[in-house]
């Protein structure tokens, strides 16, 4: 009979994975998986250059566009845990950003920068409340030939990244961040690539 009930609840969907490398949560249950499959315009929208292959999305600067290359998809982003991974090819930065679809409103702008440093900019813009959340340890300098991984974690105003399995900012940003949040943005200064994103709803410790 329990073998029955746990083989129901793993094909519902219904259990949550156990995680101790995380720190705002016990458990997480995947929403969001597979995002860069199919054809750029399908799910992953955006402007500038932007190619999606085997799971890859890529983008470069295209010239005389004043704004840099961005794609976004659309997912409601409750408490949870956001991974990606990212491969900086030729630029110096790029960045995921958290927005209020309706409004436009940022809520995240998380960014990794080539030379070995990241800024956590959190709140409400339209609250002008968007400001750098504080320090983030340095890490070593990336290579464009290899990919590194970036763990989000959130629970109403407290975050937590990680980068390739270290913590590198953990603390409470400003209230404004906890405020509906529904639209995944990833930009580029230079060409990028994104890849394995995947958002999970959590059980809090």
């Amino acid at each position: 009979m329990i073998q029955k009930i746990l083989l129901f609840m793993l094909v519902s969907g219904s259990v949550f994975a156990q995680d101790e490398n995380l720190q705002l949560f016990s458990s997480t249950k995947p929403v969001l998986e597979n995002a860069f499959s199919g054809e750029f315009g399908d799910k992953v929208k955006g402007k500038g250059a932007w190619t999606i292959k085997d799971g890859v999305l890529t983008g470069k600067p295209t010239e005389g566009q004043k704004h840099g290359p961005a794609a976004y998809l659309i997912q409601e982003c409750k408490d949870g845990v956001i991974e990606f991974e990212f491969r900086i090819e030729d630029g110096k930065n790029c960045q995921l950003v958290l927005d209020d679809a309706k409004t436009n409103d940022h809520k995240l702008r998380l960014v990794f920068f080539k030379e070995g440093r990241a800024i956590v900019i959190a709140g409400s813009q339209a609250g002008k409340t968007l400001r750098n959340a504080g320090k983030v340890k340095k890490y070593a300098t990336l290579s464009p030939s290899v990919w590194s991984k970036v763990t989000l974690e959130y629970l109403g105003a407290n975050m937590v990244v990680h980068l390739n399995g270290k913590v590198i900012f953990n603390k409470k940003v400003n209230d404004h961040f906890g405020a509906n949040k529904d639209k995944m943005v990833f930009t580029t200064k230079g060409v990028a690539s994104f890849r394995n994103l995947k958002y999970s709803t959590g059980v809090a410790k």
